[in-house]
């Protein structure tokens, strides 16, 4: 887990989910600039309801690789190996990291953007 959450293209992978979220939370607020349509709590609530979104998608990518791999090696009881836990984490830590940052993004904007 720590090494997935320290790889490089880990966090580059995260950040840039982060950075597509906040440009569906910031830009049609500016863009659009009507208040009536879009009040300015839009912005944290895209970044909590993205961030929870976010987080189930990596939990379910993952939990279906290894749903997959116990299905082909018939390994249902036993731990699966290091080295495919280590993958399954991989996959899941972009996703978490953009989730748990998101979260806080949205909700220090919903204490401050009042």
């Amino acid at each position: 887990m720590k090494n997935a959450l320290l790889n490089w293209k880990n966090i580059l992978i995260g950040t840039a989910i982060v950075v597509v979220i906040a440009c569906v939370a910031i830009i049609p607020y500016f863009v659009i600039s009507d208040s009536a349509v879009w009040p300015i709590s839009y912005i944290s609530y895209v970044f909590l309801f993205s961030g929870v979104v976010v987080f189930f998608i990596g939990f379910v990518i993952q939990d279906i690789y290894r749903a997959r791999l116990r299905h082909k090696t018939k390994n249902w009881n036993n731990p699966l190996p290091k080295d495919k836990i280590s993958k399954a984490w991989n996959i899941f830590a972009p996703f978490f990291l953009s989730g748990i940052t998101s979260v806080v993004v949205g909700s220090v904007c919903s204490i401050f953007l009042r």
